[in-house]
């Protein structure tokens, strides 16, 4: 006999509500969350990725160029 989770059909997620603004009127999160989830998700790794490029691109070039010392003469 299986355990009697697998016995329940899985609940579907309730739906969204409709944002009742015209697109012209929603802000920048409303617009966020019309997307769709799977979309929101895609965005939200995109992010992420370009974000972690960017500090791995940052740390790579101050290591090659690294940062002159202040003179007496800057100061």
């Amino acid at each position: 006999m299986p355990p009697p989770a697998m016995n329940k059909k899985a609940k579907p997620f309730p739906a969204q509500k409709p944002i009742p603004e015209p697109v012209a009127e929603r802000t920048l999160w409303q617009s966020y969350q019309a997307l769709p989830a799977n979309t929101r998700l895609k965005f939200s790794v995109g992010m992420a990725i370009f974000a972690a490029t960017g500090i791995a691109v940052s740390n790579y070039l101050e290591k090659k160029i690294p940062v002159p010392e202040p003179s007496a003469e800057n100061k």
